[in-house]
């Protein structure tokens, strides 16, 4: 088996096409294909077979393919790293985020990170939990900042917590409920509510917070899976929304919108780190990581 074949399999499988993937390659069709029979010979098994839009991958040849996407990406971060050992102050790096995690613990991470390390690159992609995670498993991702709602079910996966978060109830400044004494969470029920979105677990929080208080979750007309979005209504209406306790400390919001002290203790939930298991990441990568650590020990309640 050589690498090689392994790449000219992914662009195979990706293209659809052995001619359309030899064009990528730059080599003959027949080249191309050769390398994918050998390939299938020395493996044992068929790995690929047409379908009815082209070639597609078999079982075999997509867990083999899901094998090479990770040796494809730790050879790209070997030669990260030698590149870093050898002088080069360039680079770049690769995060996978969720939602909750863009308005404030990450971005202040990330700007002193850029401000010691100006020509490394550093590219931000948000995307739901379940792209996220399966993404640093590929090496996509060098790692992820995620809101975890539950535990990571996957052994190729590594998690470290950074934070427990909170989420609190938030109207509008001048919202009627803001100078009622000794709220309650039942106080709330008929009230009419924006829920913060279905994406990432955040429905289950909503849930989970009424639950743990043994009421039945308000039924809301409205369920937004946008911030900004949720903030606006908000803001403009005497709607709800329960919203991560470091939104609410983050400029125009805080300004915008006021947390409601309930008596009740908030449930808490998780703010972790993700990388691959027995992955090495770059040095820079290290750097950054160890960045947002420092930034969470800084402000451990934003």
């Amino acid at each position: 088996m050589k690498f090689n074949q392994l790449q000219n399999l992914m662009v195979v499988a990706e293209t659809g096409s052995v001619r359309q993937a030899s064009h990528r390659l730059n080599l003959s069709q027949p080249a191309v294909s050769k390398s994918i029979k050998q390939l299938e010979e020395s493996v044992g098994a068929r790995l690929l077979q047409r379908g009815p839009r082209g070639v597609v991958a078999t079982p075999t040849g997509d867990a083999l393919i899901r094998r090479a996407r990770i040796i494809a990406s730790e050879i790209d971060r070997a030669r990260r790293e030698v590149e870093f050992m050898e002088g080069a102050t360039g680079g770049e790096i690769s995060i996978g985020v969720t939602q909750t995690v863009t308005t404030n613990l990450l971005p202040r991470a990330v700007l002193r990170f850029a401000k010691r390390r100006p020509k490394v690159r550093i590219y931000i992609e948000e995307d739901n939990l379940s792209e996220v995670l399966a993404a640093v498993g590929l090496g996509t991702f060098d790692f992820a900042v995620c809101f975890l709602p539950g535990a990571v079910d996957d052994p190729d996966l590594r998690t470290e917590t950074l934070i427990e978060e909170s989420f609190i109830p938030a109207v509008r400044s001048g919202h009627p409920l803001v100078k009622r004494p000794r709220l309650r969470l039942r106080d709330l029920l008929s009230e009419d509510w924006v829920v913060f979105g279905r994406g990432e677990g955040r429905r289950l929080v909503f849930e989970e917070t009424f639950a743990r208080a043994r009421l039945s979750p308000p039924d809301s007309a409205i369920e937004s899976n946008s911030i900004g979005c949720t903030v606006s209504m908000v803001e403009a209406s005497n709607r709800i929304a329960l919203l991560p306790s470091q939104i609410l400390s983050t400029g125009r919001i805080s300004q915008a919108l006021t947390p409601l002290r309930l008596k009740e203790k908030p449930p808490r939930w998780t703010i972790g780190m993700v990388t691959r298991t027995g992955g090495i990441l770059p040095p820079v990568c290290r750097e950054l990581a160890a960045d947002i650590r420092a930034q969470v020990a800084e402000h451990p309640r934003e």
